[in-house]
């Protein structure tokens, strides 16, 4: 006698092993793409960012004694900074950070930064927006201008720097600079920088990366020193905290499944994922399991 139709080969049992697989495989991708998003644009591909909850302001007089003693307030990264009561921490040797812990504040919807800096000797220096184990994201004052790069490579390949034009930008010898700066994508501009209470440029977010997806700490402040010499002589933060640590881990775990789901259900905005790779990576693979529950059903 001739089997009627398919499922009397056995088909029912194929079927339900093809389910497994795609039900894994679709899991296995959007959880894939989807940290690979988080790694290159953070948390903002999700939408979900952190309230602001307590007053984060913070002023450090790097001329002050009981300041210097004080351990917690930065760490100095690549080499020592000297103290001088009467000038603040200088750098000993070029390649060197002076990072501040203070603005460690997960996910902030904007911080400001105020840097009191002499250069003397009109040599290159550095501005850090972000830092962590990854590499240094940091605007590097040059004579030509300014550069907003990221040390950080993907697969051993960096993004190219930023750039701003400012002729004689590192001949200014002391300086007030002011980096206002929002770590999520949900602000006009993503950077305002300022020397002496006057702007200088402003950058939209989608011209940088923030490295919010990344799951260990981030430093949001610190001045880097490309020739010894550079000097820091006050360090002040204006900002909203986001929260205790395990409120920020809440929220990054929030948005990672709420990014997983919008990639399943429709797509995260097509800026970070074009819907014609969601629809060959994700969609198919949601039609192949919907065939297969429905030849199950029949069944």
């Amino acid at each position: 006698m001739k089997p009627n139709n398919f499922f009397d080969y056995g088909g029912t049992e194929t079927v339900a092993g093809v389910l497994i697989f795609l039900l894994t495989s679709i899991i296995i991708s959007s959880v894939a793409i989807t940290w690979f998003l988080f790694q290159i644009y953070g948390i903002s591909i999700s939408g979900v960012v952190l309230p602001s909850q307590t007053d984060g302001s913070v002023n450090i007089n790097l001329m002050d004694n009981s300041t210097e003693s004080n351990a917690n307030l930065y760490n100095s990264i690549g080499s020592s900074w000297s103290y001088n009561p009467a000038t603040g921490r200088t750098a000993n040797n070029a390649n060197s950070y002076l990072i501040f812990d203070n603005v460690a504040l997960g996910i902030a919807n904007y911080y400001t930064n105020d840097y009191y800096i002499n250069n003397a000797n009109k040599t290159d220096y550095s501005i850090v927006l972000e830092y962590n184990n990854d590499g240094v994201i940091e605007v590097i004052t040059k004579q030509d201008g300014f550069y907003i790069c990221d040390s950080a490579s993907f697969f051993g390949v960096s993004s190219p720097c930023g750039y701003h034009a400012y002729a004689n930008a590192n001949q200014i010898t002391d300086l007030k600079i002011t980096v206002k700066y929002s770590p999520t994508a949900n602000q006009e501009d993503y950077l305002i920088y300022s020397i002496n209470d006057k702007v200088i440029f402003s950058k939209p977010w989608y011209e940088l990366k923030s490295r919010i997806g990344a799951l260990d700490k981030i430093y949001y402040g610190g001045v880097g020193a490309k020739y010894a010499g550079l000097t820091i002589s006050n360090f002040k933060t204006t900002n909203d905290k986001a929260g205790n640590d395990l409120t920020n881990y809440t929220y990054l775990i929030t948005a990672y499944i709420v990014a997983i789901l919008k990639i399943l259900v429709w797509n995260v905005d097509s800026m970070y994922l074009p819907l014609e790779l969601n629809v060959m990576f994700i969609k198919t693979q949601l039609i192949g399991i919907g065939v297969c529950m429905v030849i199950i059903l029949r069944g």
